[in-house]
């Protein structure tokens, strides 16, 4: 996560005995890292929220009892933890939001009926939970885009017939629709964490069952299709962030060769390999600062280490945090 008032982030990860821990960087542009605790079930990761301008902070993560638990941060307590509860499905993460629209915390996981779920915190009323429904296909988790200006939330699942469906939520209530596409087994859905709906740009990318880059997009009232090619690591999804403003796309994946590539669309789609040593298995994280441009890519190397490749002014720089 990362505040765009001062410029400072954060890096969650869960360490080899299976707590919460941080890289954080600073406004001065130092790293740091430390550990919070608690015990996250095996094979799940942690998902964080970050409130810009007050440096308000969550991560969410499963504990071994199936419970959505946290770690909290406000200037003025510190770091505190808790549970939440519910029942999540084994071998699925959830997806963590900050609405400013709203003022609403909320974090979306699958449960152990398959089903959308999620726990919510609208600062009037505090914590409430809820269903939203679906079949989500089993060792897969949703994934999140939110316009922030204009309060709509787009939850995103692969069903268990292997197609893109979301769950989307404007004007105080929730709709279902069907996306469409085809995605490889063992794999999650990729979608920018903001977009712009005004401009209609709702794009959400996967990979298919020949192991290629490919996305759905709306427009015109229906969803199309699209395909970028490459081939992706076996067991591992893309990451993607945008251009509001412009509609530029920028995603990154792993490659069959282990390494970190990218399709990148600016006027039209360009292709390249940054490199890299990836874990098998593991997927990148994005981040993308929306005033400069600058991109933060984290990733895991094959001896469990967390990585970056940064692209500040344009420039690229790879090393290990």
């Amino acid at each position: 996560v990362r505040d765009p008032s001062n410029g400072e982030q954060s890096a969650f990860f869960v360490t080899e005995s299976g707590e919460i821990a941080y890289w954080e960087k600073s406004a001065t542009g130092a790293w740091g890292n430390a550990k919070l605790g608690g015990s996250v079930r095996s094979g799940t990761s942690p998902a964080a929220t970050l409130e810009p301008g007050t440096g308000n902070q969550a991560v969410y993560y499963v504990n071994p009892a199936g419970e959505m638990a946290y770690w909290a941060y406000a200037e003025k307590t510190g770091w505190t933890n808790g549970v939440l509860g519910g029942s999540v499905r084994s071998g699925t993460s959830p997806v963590a939001v900050y609405d400013p629209a709203y003022e609403v915390q909320a974090v979306y996981y699958v449960n152990t009926s398959g089903e959308v779920a999620y726990w919510a915190n609208p600062k009037k009323t505090g914590w409430i939970s809820g269903v939203l429904g679906g079949s989500v296909r089993a060792g897969t988790s949703p994934v999140l885009s939110i316009d922030p200006s204009a309060g709509i939330e787009l939850v995103y699942y692969v069903t268990t017939g292997g197609e893109v469906d979301l769950w989307f939520f404007k004007t105080g209530s929730w709709e279902g629709t069907v996306a469409g596409g085809s995605v490889r087994s063992g794999t999650n859905p990729a979608v920018a964490p903001t977009f712009n709906s005004s401009s209609g740009e709702v794009i959400v990318y996967f990979v298919n069952p020949s192991g290629e880059i490919a996305f759905r997009y709306f427009e015109g009232g229906v969803w199309h299709n699209g395909l970028l090619g490459g081939e992706a690591e076996a067991g591992t999804s893309p990451a993607v962030v945008s251009n509001t403003e412009t509609g530029s796309q920028y995603l990154d994946y792993v490659d069959s060769s282990g390494e970190i590539a990218y399709k990148v669309f600016e006027g039209s789609w360009i292709s390249g390999v940054l490199g890299g040593n990836v874990l098998a298995g593991t997927s990148p994280a994005l981040v993308r600062d929306a005033s400069s441009g600058d991109q933060w890519l984290y990733y895991l190397n094959e001896k469990n280490d967390v990585w970056s490749w940064t692209s500040l002014s344009a420039v690229l720089a790879n090393g290990k945090l």
